[in-house]
């Protein structure tokens, strides 16, 4: 997942943060982090979410699901 950064005037015109977080990195990990990514462009939310955490297996497997 890219990074994102926003300037300070950007980011107080952004909604509040909910944080996320996604057990799993394989396919539906993927499918769901990639969603939460995107739900703003179709629905109206009222908190934006920001993945915090990861949770696999194995340590290897969420460390390079992190790097994404």
């Amino acid at each position: 997942m890219q990074k994102v950064t926003f300037s300070a005037r950007d980011q107080a015109k952004l909604p509040a943060k909910l944080n996320v977080a996604v057990l799993g990195c394989g396919f539906m990990g993927r499918t769901h982090s990639n969603a939460f990514g995107k739900v703003g462009n179709f629905f109206d939310v009222k908190l934006r979410p920001v993945l915090k955490a990861v949770c696999a297996r194995n340590t290897s497997s969420a460390r390079a699901f992190a790097d994404q």
